[in-house]
């Protein structure tokens, strides 16, 4: 159970910061949002190489809760 837990909160971390570099024009965070999906795909892949994750619960899972990522970012506030 932990297991797919585990994954199915990275999957959708992982998801989540493909929408964000899919969805911004800045140059630094797409980077940013690359190379935090490169991180995220190796914590997605601890769960997995245990051989406890039941894909289809996590499938499940994931189309009944899905994740909501904000529409509109707050505007960061000036030093």
């Amino acid at each position: 159970m932990f297991a797919n837990l585990l994954r199915e909160e990275h999957g959708r971390i992982f998801q989540q910061l493909a929408q964000v570099r899919s969805s911004t024009r800045n140059t630094l965070i797409r980077d940013l949002a690359t190379v935090a999906n490169r991180t995220e795909l190796g914590h997605i892949s601890a769960p997995e190489r245990t051989g406890y994750v039941d894909f289809g619960a996590v499938a499940r899972g994931a189309t009944a809760s899905p994740a909501t990522v904000p529409t509109v970012l707050p505007v960061p506030s000036s030093p």
